[in-house]
């Protein structure tokens, strides 16, 4: 067996263990580079295979139990509300700050910044799991992109002035918004990659580029497959490093695929 074909054996058993005993990233890594005797440079080796690299999760498992275990959305972005990392949509006497946080009309086209807003809140699924864990997403990308995007939570529950009935509610959002499931994560900016649009050519305004519908069905899925796509996929490809060729889309789904703009 060469090194390749040993190493890959190895994570799979490692990744086996970690999602059985829930174990941190770090804790993993640590027991995979002692066994193997590869503490130096495992991190390039993996991504050299084509496996996900521990590094990228910045989050561990612990951590992320820990968060999970609050109750409510609201309560795991607390932190986040308070550091001014998170801008909360809030109703006030029949107006709604969305368009400010989102659009930035009052900002000159220059300044605008591109931004992701979580959609949560919706009939059985207020605080659920799935939105708590898509929680923690938005909370660890406002930490790592905080000087690029902005980040933005939008709970809908509290959408009281425009109807008591939450039903009601998510109706006037799916047509304001496209959103059609709790939690999604869309996509503004002022370009859109397949509308042909450049950073440096476009009208200014910022539009809804993409919305990714639902989240993780299990915690370590946060570390293994979501934050590692987000950063380094979706954000990047659309967003912060084009590659001027393609950019990676959900088009309102759970499921990724290639959009070619070149």
């Amino acid at each position: 067996m060469n090194l390749a074909d040993e190493l890959k054996l190895n994570y799979k058993g490692l990744m086996q263990s970690y999602k059985q005993d829930s174990l941190s990233r770090r804790d993993i890594l640590k027991t995979g580079c002692y066994a193997s005797g590869l503490v130096s440079g495992i991190t390039g080796i993996f991504s050299f295979l084509g496996l996900p690299s521990f590094a990228e999760a910045g989050i561990s498992m612990p951590e992320i139990m820990r968060l999970t275990n609050r109750h409510t959305v609201d309560d795991i972005l607390l932190k986040e509300f308070d550091d001014g990392l998170i801008k909360k949509v809030k109703y006030d006497k029949g107006k709604i700050n969305f368009d400010e946080l989102v659009f930035q009309y009052k900002l000159k086209p220059e300044q605008r910044k591109a931004s992701l807003v979580l959609f949560y809140g919706s009939p059985g699924e207020s605080d659920s799991n799935y939105e708590k864990r898509a929680a923690v997403i938005l909370k660890e990308l406002s930490k790592e992109f905080k000087k690029q995007l902005l980040f933005v939570s939008y709970d809908v529950s509290e959408a009281k002035d425009i109807s008591d009935n939450i039903i009601d509610i998510w109706q006037e959002i799916t047509a304001n918004h496209k959103v059609n499931a709790s939690p999604s994560l869309a996509m503004y900016s002022t370009f859109d990659l397949a509308r042909q649009e450049t950073p440096e050519s476009n009208d200014g305004k910022i539009k809804q580029v993409d919305i990714l519908r639902g989240g993780p069905d299990a915690n370590w899925r946060i570390i293994e497959d979501w934050l590692p796509f987000l950063k380094d996929k979706w954000i990047a490809t659309n967003l912060t490093s084009l590659n001027n060729a393609y950019a990676w889309r959900f088009k309102n789904s759970g499921k990724k695929s290639r959009i070619f703009y070149n």
